[in-house]
């Protein structure tokens, strides 16, 4: 069993987005929808929308706006979602996450990582969620099949803390089955689980999002 740091990332990161960069006094953006019973969502910067009719379970092609502090709105139709301020940085891709019919986000965070075209790639994504009650720490167990070098039934852990907002590189896989399990830090009880097929030069983000009840809620993602 190996075990890896799911690394929290900072609001202002320094590292390079998925696909190339902007220009100096420009910004790049994504939104994730996961908020199920929420129709589709726009996201809008300086009132401006950049992202239309995003629809639940997916994340929106990257769009291209004006760097610095910038107002950021998600509206699903009419409705206001949410309303916040950014400074967004053109030295990462600023992803936002919308999440329990509200922007619950996880506000602004980092991406890295770059696409590998003959492999399946996956990443994971936490969203704070209102409740910081026991268990926080955990471990996600991440299960993948026909993996190089690996038993068929080896197991990757990877640490996380739920307080945290964070959004992983992405992981490169052999196309199959893929199960991660997400369980208290060093214990096997099940909070949450998300099984799936994961082909060739496909994306997937594999999210955890924590109610106020404290159960937490895993789904997939993907990406395009």
């Amino acid at each position: 069993m190996k075990r890896f740091a799911l690394m929290a990332v900072a609001v202002l990161g320094a590292c390079q987005a998925d696909s190339g960069g902007p220009g100096p006094d420009q910004a790049q953006v994504r939104l994730l929808h996961v908020s199920p019973g929420t129709g589709t969502v726009d996201l809008l910067i300086g009132n401006t929308p950049v992202i239309q009719n995003l629809e639940f379970g997916k994340a929106s092609s990257i769009a291209t706006v004006a760097a610095g502090n910038q107002e950021v709105l998600v509206r699903s139709g009419t409705q206001e979602i949410g309303r916040f301020a950014a400074n967004l940085s053109a030295a990462h891709l600023n992803s936002v996450i919308v999440a329990s019919g509200a922007v619950s986000m996880s506000t602004v965070v980092l991406d890295t990582g770059s696409v590998n075209p003959t492999r399946a790639n996956v990443r994971l994504v936490n969203i704070v969620g209102p409740s910081s009650a026991d268990p926080t720490l955990l471990d996600a167990r991440l299960q993948a099949t026909n993996q190089p070098g690996q038993a068929p039934d080896s197991v990757q852990v990877f640490g996380m803390d739920a307080k945290v907002a964070s959004y992983s590189s992405l992981m490169y896989l052999n196309p199959g089955e893929v199960t991660v399990t997400f369980v208290p830090r060093g214990a096997t009880t099940v909070l949450a689980q998300v099984r799936f097929t994961a082909t060739t030069g496909t994306k997937k983000a594999v999210t955890l999002e924590r109610a106020a009840n404290g159960t937490y809620h895993a789904q997939v993602v993907d990406e395009p």
